[in-house]
């Protein structure tokens, strides 16, 4: 099954090591879905992990290996624009492209503003909580 995680996904789960959103991550490293990652997602994850107020709160040596091994390990889609779509926030129309644009089953957000979506195109829009009990029972 196809995943999209949002940026805050992936902050939250580096943030609190064992933690509901790290326990999403580690669902994919052991290969219970596939991760779909866009240019635009990985570029704001790592301009989100450069910011000063994260810089003592995440380990660098855990940012950089998750960093390496998106690049390594994920499946890398093209951004599919989704029309007709209205969002507070500009920046989860990138998240609902790769959605879009990689097939995936379901996001995986902490972003209220996408969690009242519910869904999308038929595509699940999900709290991690939610999320690891999907891929648990799937």
């Amino acid at each position: 099954m196809r995943v999209v995680l949002d940026t805050n996904v992936y902050i939250a789960a580096l943030l609190t090591p064992y933690g509901v959103p790290w326990r999403v991550l580690e669902l994919w490293y052991e290969g219970q879905y596939e991760l779909v990652i866009s240019q635009p997602v990985f570029a704001e994850l790592q301009e989100v992990l450069g910011r000063k107020k994260f810089a003592k709160r995440i380990d660098p040596l855990l940012s950089d290996a998750l960093l390496e091994d998106l690049k390594r390990l994920a499946t890398w889609v093209r951004l599919k624009a989704p029309a007709n779509v209205s969002v507070r926030d500009p920046k989860d129309l990138m998240v609902l492209g790769t959605a879009l644009g990689g097939k995936a089953r379901f996001i995986v957000t902490g972003d209220e503003d996408m969690l009242v979506l519910r869904s999308f195109r038929g595509i699940r829009i999900l709290t991690p909580k939610e999320a690891l009990e999907v891929i648990r029972g799937r």
